[in-house]
């Protein structure tokens, strides 16, 4: 495997991290208002949802550079590592409504929903793109 540290490869994460941030600022802007969710719920804040979404795509980034330099076949453990952590992603959202503020909160099955399909969001276009980037590497 060639180095994985390219312009190329940080121009994907860069793109990847443009489209999931857009993708899921829409998604909230569809949302946001119907779901009922206060105005102050954290995970569902303009501000909480670019930061969680750009940071996710960066750690990818990361953790993709680490398979590949510790591993092999990158192609297949990288996918079964991305979708590892992105079920593992779900815990939080899936114990939202057992928190201790959860009333305050506004919690809805609707709202899990949504917050775990912007999950799905970046790990989709990280996933493929980077296994693109994977292929054309050799």
């Amino acid at each position: 495997m060639k180095n994985l540290i390219t312009k190329e490869f940080a121009k994907i994460i860069i793109l990847s991290a443009i489209y999931s941030t857009i993708i899921n600022v829409i998604l909230l802007a569809l949302v946001k208002g119907p779901s009922g969710a206060p105005v102050d719920f954290g995970p569902f804040v303009y501000s909480a949802v670019v930061g969680a979404t750009v940071l996710g795509v960066v750690l990818a980034g990361a953790t993709y550079v680490l398979i590949g330099k510790f591993n092999k076949n990158l192609l297949s453990n990288w996918t079964v590592i991305s979708l590892i952590v992105l079920i593992l992603s779900f815990i939080p959202d899936v114990l939202l409504p057992y928190s201790s503020a959860a009333e305050d909160q506004g919690s809805t099955p609707f709202i899990i929903l949504m917050l775990m399909i912007m999950h799905v969001v970046p790990a989709w276009i990280v996933i493929v793109k980077f296994n693109k980037y994977t292929k054309t590497q050799g």
